[in-house]
């Protein structure tokens, strides 16, 4: 494994993935063997970016105290020294994916000749953080910027938004048990053990990447005002397509999984309460079931159903939401316009693996010949349902 191309964050979580394996029975030697070396190369690397900084920071230190050392004439250098002070106090702030002076050159970077040219502090920041080579391609995006991404999800991405994505650098299995078929857990006398040696039918769930690609051009007289409104563009024309594509992927895993007779329920007319505490009572697996749908779905179909006494099984949410719009028998129900009208989800987000391979990123490109500006966004995302029976499906075909 390189380990040079990967991020810090990325080592440390591959490392965390081998501390987890070592915890499993039946390693082989050549298992053991591949933990350990991949343990010594992770040090080994992480070691040498040590160093490294190390080394950085006491350059800086001995170029400041040469610098500070150095006596200047009051009468014909003030004014450049007063700029090299400038200089060398910008040149020592450490800049970061963090730094509001880097969210702005980042940006005018993607923007070209829309936006005035970088100053100095931008210049260094862009610099400092593009040129430090412990970042990954994904680690280049502003933290602002990312978060904006994470805010979109929340208002718009139901389901993304529920999932715990992980940060594994490859492809992994999940180890699922299936079942138990002898040694479970019992009751014993005091001081003795289980009599039984567990019987377990394990299932390895791998989870493999799939590249996501979205491109948008923008013409050479298309001008936005402000950098705020070129990031909101960003995000809405580029990214968010990008997620929301990853989203509706996630849809399809489920739509495959929920195929059993008891978590499928077809209706043809109008939704009753019997439907939805069929799906309901079918789903199992720990966690909290959600309940999905879109927008059409949920005003046409789900809202106007009664219960056996007569009271609404929908309960409206007072609160102003986005995405959750109320409950159904403690259920939150939630808005996801990736889910298609007549159907209805009841899922356990918790009981997909899902991760994120490589963030949502985007490079811009000047095409030569039209002057356009092409801005590509790529992210790399993988999933794998861990149990099918933790999900379920209500479709709604209207009576001929």
């Amino acid at each position: 494994m390189n380990f040079k191309e990967m991020t810090n964050e990325a080592i440390k979580e591959h490392l965390s993935s081998i501390t987890k394996s070592l915890s499993e029975e039946g390693l082989t030697d050549e298992m053991l063997d591949s933990a350990e070396k991949d343990i010594d190369g992770a040090n080994k690397e992480l070691a040498e970016r040590k160093a490294r900084a190390e080394k950085k920071a006491s350059a800086q230190a001995e170029a400041t105290k040469a610098f500070n050392s150095i006596v200047v004439p009051q009468d014909s250098f003030t004014p450049n020294q007063n700029t090299n002070k400038q200089e060398a106090s910008m040149d020592q702030k450490q800049y970061s994916t963090k730094s509001a002076e880097y969210r702005s050159a980042w940006l005018k970077n993607m923007g070209g000749d829309m936006f005035a040219p970088m100053n100095e502090a931008e210049k260094a920041a862009f610099t400092i953080v593009t040129s430090d080579t412990t970042n990954g391609y994904d680690s280049l995006v502003p933290v602002d910027t990312a978060n904006r991404i994470i805010d979109l999800t929340k208002e718009k991405i139901a389901l993304f938004n529920d999932l715990t994505v992980y940060n594994a650098a490859s492809s992994y299995t999940v180890p699922v048990v299936k079942s138990i078929t002898k040694g479970d857990a019992t009751s014993v006398t005091e001081g003795q053990s289980n009599a039984d040696g567990e019987v377990e039918v394990i299932e390895e769930i791998a989870v493999n990447p799939t590249d996501y690609a979205k491109d948008s051009t923008m013409s050479a007289r298309f001008k936005l005002q402000s950098i705020d409104a070129f990031e909101t563009w960003l995000v809405e024309h580029v990214v968010e397509r990008i997620i929301r594509k990853i989203n509706q992927d996630v849809w399809t895993k489920i739509s495959t999984a929920a195929t059993t007779a008891s978590n499928v329920v077809a209706v043809t007319g109008a939704l009753k309460d019997t439907d939805v505490r069929t799906v309901l009572g079918s789903i199992k697996g720990s966690g909290n079931i959600v309940v999905y749908c879109n927008r059409k779905t949920l005003y046409t179909d789900l809202v106007g159903v009664e219960t056996t006494n007569g009271d609404k099984l929908f309960t409206e949410s007072t609160m102003v939401d986005p995405v959750v719009k109320g409950v159904v028998y403690g259920c939150a129900v939630k808005v996801d316009e990736d889910v298609a009208d007549g159907e209805i989800y009841f899922a356990i987000p918790g009981q997909i693996e899902a991760n994120m391979f490589e963030a949502a990123n985007i490079l811009s490109e000047i095409d030569v010949k039209t002057r356009n500006t092409v801005y590509a966004g790529h992210a790399i995302f993988g999933c794998a349902v861990k149990r099918e029976d933790a999900f379920g499906k209500i479709t709604i075909t209207a009576s001929v």
